[in-house]
């Protein structure tokens, strides 16, 4: 409406005068003003924007469960047995697309900056801030009493098979949230561990203090979520799945003092709640493609493979790694967390890290995602940081709005039906005339969808070459900041730092040098979650060290490391962090 377009061009002026030179930043697809507006106002029309399709309120209370300095407040989640005994999981994603019109100028701003940017200095978010939080926001942030707005949420639920973790069925819908409660992840541990020991003290204690919500249904919800969670780790580990421990830093930077402080982000073997959060999240990923191939959705699937044929170590490494990664019996054995096995764990993820393959992205689930042991999946549970999760929405939204506004049940296909809708889409790549494409756009716009095949992959496009950018400025700006750590306790005198080898190189190569000299291990600084090289050294996997940082420069990127007990005197030479050297991203994304 005219008040939202209003708002809408004061965000996109305000923008601009912050940073100038934004909106050339524009794919080409979106500069066409004419093309672009006439799109917007069909999109509006059919997705019914402004008058939103019929909400339904959500009888239960729904948990956000995040870290302490978490400020975009994507998703949260519910859980219920309904009266059938079928166990039923609601994974609740922020609805910004309430606000944005497929094809309005924040929309087009929100594909231009593909993702929020995460640094060490500040984070630049991907759309406005008064759009993803505070009261007025879309995020969801918890109620706080009777009075409190309550939240919109695009809700994606499936009912669980217990025995096999399987979905039996799904079902899409617009909700409102009366009650969100928010938890950190050291909360929600110290919930679960507390009703493991049957301590009602400390449950109440640590519960939502001022809540409405008594802490013993928090924990009762939190108990039968893991419960979900553990029914589909396992199943996603029978079909291949994998889960890699590879911590990275996580620095944080004081401009005015140019203080730093870095932490290890990996979050430990054994931690629940974050496998709670991980297993649904990916959970809402496999509905959304499930439904999106049901539908005939054009959607942006995120697919990875593995090698064939591993070799011998390898498949060795492959098969350990996913018995460590195995729910253990109960779920609160302490040997999850035990020292050795968080060790083990470690040497097993850098063993199979030669296998994995970069994650693409598509119009067609391909062979789906070897790494999530899933058939088909598509990002959806970020829709306030990243560009093609809003996408997934305002198609989502749209489809909700051709069924009636109302809620959208469905089960997913059958191995036939699979295997026939996901041919037609990867046929659309090889498809010289178009005429496929044509055929689903033409069935795509029957029904309202705001973005043909063609939107879609132009957006992909676009997005993965931005987010390529970011990965790389938010790797180097971590590397700076944790070599500048570095550096400052060296100053304060600190410059000794527990170590854990991960793998022997023994490639001469650019290390050569002369007689003995050439021999590598990788090692890992769990202090800080720094993996790097230290020369002239041959360490057995799982040993313990102590290192000392003897020369770090961190505009030139230059980190050098000995033994401790070396003499201080005759230091390696430093040398660049290389890439594989380098503070690691993580290589599956979710």
């Amino acid at each position: 409406d005219g008040a939202t377009a209003a708002a809408d061009g004061d965000v996109v002026g305000a923008l601009e005068r912050a940073s100038p030179g934004i909106l050339a930043a524009l794919p080409p697809w979106a500069l066409d003003g004419a093309a672009a507006a006439a799109a917007a106002s069909a999109a509006a029309r059919a997705v019914g924007f402004g008058a939103s399709n019929a909400c339904g309120e959500h009888h239960l209370p729904v948990l956000t469960i995040d870290g302490e300095e978490a400020e975009e407040i994507d998703d949260g989640v519910s859980v219920e047995r309904a009266h059938d005994g079928g166990l039923w999981v609601h994974v609740h994603v922020a609805s910004p697309t309430v606000r944005i019109a497929p094809f309005s100028q924040l929309d087009t701003l929100a594909a231009a900056r593909a993702k929020t940017i995460y640094l060490p200095e500040g984070s630049v978010p991907m759309l406005p801030a008064h759009l993803a939080r505070g009261p007025g926001g879309t995020g969801l942030e918890p109620t706080a009493g009777p009075s409190a707005e309550p939240r919109r949420a695009l809700t994606l639920s499936a009912r669980i098979d217990e025995a096999s973790g399987a979905v039996v069925q799904m079902r899409l819908q617009e909700s409102v949230l009366p009650t969100v409660l928010a938890l950190t992840y050291a909360g929600a541990d110290t919930l679960l561990h507390a009703a493991d020991a049957s301590d009602a003290a400390a449950a109440a204690d640590a519960g939502s203090s001022g809540s409405s919500i008594s802490a013993k249904g928090t924990v009762a919800s939190l108990r039968l979520l893991e419960h979900v969670a553990r029914a589909r780790r396992a199943r996603r580990l029978t079909h291949g799945a994998l889960t890699l421990s590879l911590p990275r830093p996580s620095a944080r930077v004081c401009l005015a003092t140019h203080r730093v402080r870095v932490g290890s982000s990996v979050a430990p073997l054994g931690a629940r709640s974050a496998s709670i959060v991980e297993e649904l999240m990916i959970l809402a990923g496999e509905l959304c493609a499930e439904l999106a191939l049901l539908h005939a959705l054009p959607l942006a699937f995120r697919a990875q493979t593995l090698p064939a044929e591993p070799d011998e170590p390898q498949q060795l490494a492959l098969s350990r790694l996913r018995e460590l990664c195995a729910p253990k019996s109960p779920p609160n054995a302490r040997t999850d967390a035990s020292t050795d096995a968080q060790t083990e764990l470690l040497i097993m993820s850098v063993g199979v890290l030669p296998l994995l393959r970069a994650a693409s992205t598509s119009l067609a689930p391909m062979d789906g995602h070897a790494t999530l042991g899933l058939r088909a999946y598509a990002q959806v549970t970020s829709p306030l940081r990243r560009s093609l999760d809003l996408v997934a929405h305002h198609q989502l939204r749209a489809l909700l709005a051709c069924a009636g506004g109302g809620a959208l049940e469905g089960t997913p296909l059958d191995a036939d039906g699979f295997a026939a809708a996901a041919a037609s889409l990867a046929a659309l790549d090889a498809d010289p005339n178009g005429e496929l494409e044509a055929q689903l756009d033409a069935r795509a716009a029957e029904r309202g969808l705001p973005l043909s095949c063609a939107h879609v992959r132009a957006r992909i496009a676009h997005v993965l070459a931005r987010s390529a950018q970011i990965d790389r400025l938010e790797l180097v700006s971590s590397r700076f900041w944790t070599l500048q750590y570095l550096a400052q306790r060296a100053r304060d005198g600190e410059s000794e730092y527990d170590a854990i080898a991960l793998a022997r190189d023994t490639a001469t190569g650019p290390r050569g040098g002369g007689p003995g000299v050439g021999l590598s291990t990788m090692v890992l600084l769990p202090e800080i979650g720094l993996r790097t090289w230290l020369r002239d050294c041959d360490c057995t996997p799982g040993e313990r060290l102590r290192v000392r940082v003897h020369k770090v420069h961190a505009h030139r990127g230059m980190l050098g490391l000995q033994l401790a007990s070396a003499p201080a005197l005759t230091p390696a030479p430093a040398r660049p962090l290389a890439r594989r050297d380098a503070p690691a991203l993580s290589l599956i994304h979710i």
